[in-house]
């Protein structure tokens, strides 16, 4: 995972010039180890507020928007 995360974090620096100091899990799946190694290296754990649920086969846009739109608050992450 240190490995992962610290790959990532270089090729988003090279990219953009600054070091990332945000870390969500893959899936969300934050066990004590991403958590304890993410804060040892300075990162805040972020997840989402939203899930709009857009992979399940039977939502349609409609049902999409109004599942976000209902629940979203200002400063809120939506996960698509």
């Amino acid at each position: 995972m240190n490995d992962e995360i610290e790959k990532c974090n270089q090729v988003i620096e090279d990219i953009i010039g600054i070091k990332p100091i945000l870390y969500r899990a893959p899936s969300g799946d934050n066990t004590e180890t991403v958590l304890e190694l993410a804060e040892a290296k300075g990162m805040y754990n972020i997840k989402w507020s939203v899930d709009s649920i857009d992979w399940r086969e039977d939502m349609t846009s409609e049902n999409i928007l109004n599942r976000v739109f209902g629940r979203i608050e200002s400063g809120g992450i939506m996960l698509f």
